[in-house]
């Protein structure tokens, strides 16, 4: 059995399940929010870039918003199987491969650029139809 903390009313779409044998990076914290990227094992390394846009993403947006997340802890995790490119749901959002990262070798700026851009979309949507979600 396996129990989870109260959560806030969120729409359906919003949970997430991850499954697998996975590694996480050093936690980063924003605030008091602690921060962390998941991955298959051996692939950490490659989730640097990805949990330091997070990180001031997640500090950005907060700080220009004025509100602060109400998740008591922040995850990604890179699915090769997921449906969409990216996916936020609360305090979760995963990113189908490559998305998230690079696989080898220095990367592009264009490429870094890329992950940056999806990173932070992912995060304004707790702003943009997690926080603040249409009534019907």
């Amino acid at each position: 059995m396996v129990r989870f903390a109260p959560t806030i009313r969120m729409s359906s779409y919003l949970v997430a399940f991850v499954v697998g044998h996975l590694e996480a990076t050093e936690s980063r914290l924003v605030g008091p929010t602690p921060l962390r990227v998941w991955s298959v094992p051996g692939k950490r390394h490659l989730a640097a870039f990805a949990l330091e846009i997070g990180a001031f993403s997640l500090a950005f947006f907060e700080q220009y918003y004025g509100v602060p997340t109400r998740e008591t802890s922040w995850t990604s995790s890179r699915s090769p199987t997921s449906p969409f490119g990216a996916m936020e749901n609360l305090g979760a959002i995963t990113f189908r491969r490559p998305r998230s990262w690079w696989t080898s070798g220095p990367a592009p700026t264009a490429e870094l650029a890329r992950v940056a851009d999806v990173v932070a979309h992912e995060i304004a949507h707790m702003w943009f139809g997690d926080l603040v979600t249409m009534a019907w």
